[in-house]
């Protein structure tokens, strides 16, 4: 974000929202010809202390800035997704952004990477009224799949923590999620997959960006 607000000469802006943990922080965003910026990884952050737990971390903050950046007026949000200590996929940016998901008895929670598994339904009608006319990109520079051995939590958790036990219950969680969306609990509409509805490389995002090819 700092790169490419440098880059075009366009102000960072500040917004309050949450870590990954559930406490008050600040994260910067800008705009660019009416396209917002953000990154995903200023709020849902790797704990300098190491005192982070993958298996609780959540997505939700990134949706605060999301909110901020859509209430601006942009129509288009370009979000940095890499470097993030979180395995929740997406269910905390998408509770952020008006997806209520619920508990079997009916309660409505926001899941981490460790109760995936309690989704028992949802409800995205207050996230799909905020989005309509929203064009979401998510600058990714990998392609793992979901799940399975190249999936997101045998590789990426252990780089944020997870050790051997942790990986295999956040892989169990993520293939429950991937099933469930599939296979109809969360049928009415796939509101992750809505909400992640573009993904472009990020390098190439960025190097265009910030005019790197008018320069090198």
């Amino acid at each position: 974000v700092e790169a490419i607000a440098l880059a075009t000469g366009s102000p960072l802006l500040t917004v309050d929202t949450v870590d990954g943990y559930g406490r008050a922080t600040k994260a910067v965003w800008c705009a660019v010809g009416g396209r917002g910026v953000c990154q995903a990884s200023s709020v849902v952050t790797f704990s300098s202390d190491g005192s982070g737990n993958v298996e609780t971390c959540s997505s939700y903050g990134l949706g605060a800035i999301v909110r901020r950046i859509i209430s601006a007026g942009c129509k288009s949000i370009c979000r940095g997704l890499g470097g993030t200590a979180s395995n929740d996929g997406g269910t905390g940016l998408a509770s952020a952004l008006g997806v209520k998901f619920y508990r079997a008895d009916g309660s409505v929670f926001v899941p981490c990477g460790a109760t995936l598994h309690l989704i028992a339904d949802y409800d995205d009608s207050e996230a799909k009224t905020l989005l309509d006319g929203i064009d979401l990109v998510g600058l990714c520079d990998v392609d793992n799949p979901f799940t399975g051995e190249l999936g997101a939590a045998r590789v990426f958790s252990p780089q944020k923590g997870a050790d051997p036990a942790a990986m295999e219950r956040l892989e169990r969680e993520i293939i429950r999620l991937e099933e469930e969306t599939k296979l109809g609990v969360l049928q009415r509409k796939e509101a992750i997959k809505e909400l992640e509805n573009t993904k472009a490389e990020g390098f190439e995002k960025v190097f265009a960006a910030v005019g790197a090819g008018k320069r090198v």
